[in-house]
């Protein structure tokens, strides 16, 4: 391709990360849509390198981004001459300040300060960044306030999903349709808000008065910080009947887009984080609309009003039940075209071809 550039992707996550997705969604964006090189160099043995070779990127791991790895890295980036080098916001931030000579430097921001109110060292640290040429964030909320302690360019750009492994699953028949399923999807930590999400589900039980059975929660994830035998012993303790008003599921997951697509709504109470929004739009991507607590960037997910809603601006744990139980009974009522048919608005919106188009778009005159 005429003007087909070659973008080294440094990532030093060691985790399966949200941000570890942003960067294999970039790389795989630019290889796509724009048929760009993406080289990506990930820590050895991390799942970010196990992921990238399973998609099919060029993948170059080293065992560290500290001064020790320096060397090997300039000796790298000498043998790939990249055009654009996109860093992520680990030690691979600093690193980059000596690699490239005159590529366009790009770095991720993965994080934002409560409120998105820059203090004093973070202003400062991030003015130290005199090497970026171009900083992305993965929504306009952040973007337009990180932009208010910078002179670069800064680009929204939310993070693109592989529409071939999210997708509407038309239930075949087989599915118990005994009681539908509000469903979290996310790891067991503190953080995601299981326990909230149990509160709240008590309250739209104890409040059902539809002639259907009511609502049940479907926690799934991976135990982390929190073990599944915790989520059993609350359940208990907040008198709701484990199995039946709370089903659990943990370990590895195959069947994702069919549990998506088959719950009554997705439903993201998170505490904190969530910069980036990945298992919200999944949800939508796979037909079905979500309930968001509204911390991090989760807002940008609803782009329409059908997609969902929110807790932001939300006082109550009352109102809070309420919204919930609202969704849940609109939802509900919808058809499979309906499902469908938000499936298709979301693929669209959050597609891979349109985040390499934005990634390109973002990078302007200094190509």
């Amino acid at each position: 391709m005429e003007n087909s550039k070659t973008v080294w992707h440094l990532l030093s996550n060691r985790w399966n990360s949200a941000i570890t997705e942003y960067a294999l969604s970039s790389a795989l964006a630019m290889e796509r849509k724009l048929g760009w090189s993406s080289i990506f160099t990930p820590l050895s043995g991390s799942p970010a390198e196990k992921r990238a070779l399973q998609i099919g990127l060029e993948v170059r791991p080293v065992d560290g981004f500290s001064i020790l790895q320096l060397s090997s890295l300039r000796a790298m980036a000498g043998k790939i001459n990249p055009d654009v080098i996109c860093f992520y916001g680990g030690p691979e931030s600093f690193c980059a300040r000596f690699l490239g000579g005159r590529s366009t430097k790009a770095r991720f921001l993965g994080y934002e300060p409560e409120g998105g109110s820059y203090g004093f060292w973070e202003r400062l640290k991030h003015r130290s960044d005199y090497h970026v040429d171009q900083w992305i964030c993965p929504s306009q909320k952040m973007a337009a306030n990180f932009s208010k302690i910078t002179r670069k360019t800064v680009s929204p750009i939310m993070l693109g999903i592989d529409s071939e492994r999210f997708s509407f699953v038309k239930p075949d028949g087989t599915q118990s349709a005994n009681r539908p399923e509000v469903v979290v999807f996310g790891r067991l930590d503190p953080v995601k808000g299981h326990k909230s999400a149990i509160n709240l589900m008590k309250d739209v039980i104890t409040n059902w008065k539809e002639k259907t059975p009511p609502p049940c929660l479907h926690i799934v994830g991976c135990e982390e910080n929190i073990k599944a035998q915790d989520i059993k012993s609350y359940i208990i303790n907040v008198d709701l009947e484990f199995g039946s008003d709370i089903k659990l599921t943990t370990g590895r997951i195959e069947n994702v887009s069919e549990i998506m697509s088959q719950a009554v709504i997705g439903f993201v109470p998170s505490l904190d984080s969530e910069i980036i929004c990945r298992v919200a739009q999944e949800f939508l991507m796979c037909g079905t609309p979500v309930v968001v607590s509204g911390v991090g960037s989760l807002d940008g997910v609803l782009f329409r009003e059908d997609m969902g809603g929110s807790f932001s601006n939300l006082n109550s744990e009352n109102e809070k039940a309420e919204l919930l139980l609202k969704w849940v009974v609109k939802s509900s009522q919808e058809s499979h075209d309906d499902k469908a048919n938000r499936s298709k608005l979301a693929k669209e919106r959050f597609s891979l071809d349109l985040m390499g188009v934005e990634l390109m778009g973002s990078f302007g005159e200094t190509l």
